[in-house]
């Protein structure tokens, strides 16, 4: 019998699916992340 997950909904809530293109090359990546990492702090800063 499957096994009780009561966390699961609160753990995929966190969660971020982000799909990148094959063709970003790794400066185009670490611009996604510094852009990501300023809105995160930003919105963590409103809060």
């Amino acid at each position: 019998a499957p096994r009780p997950m009561p966390r699961t909904d609160s753990v995929l809530a966190t969660l971020l699916d982000m799909r990148l293109p094959l063709t970003f090359t790794l400066e185009d990546c670490r611009l996604i992340g510094r852009i990501i990492r300023e809105e995160v702090a930003a919105v963590a800063e409103a809060a």
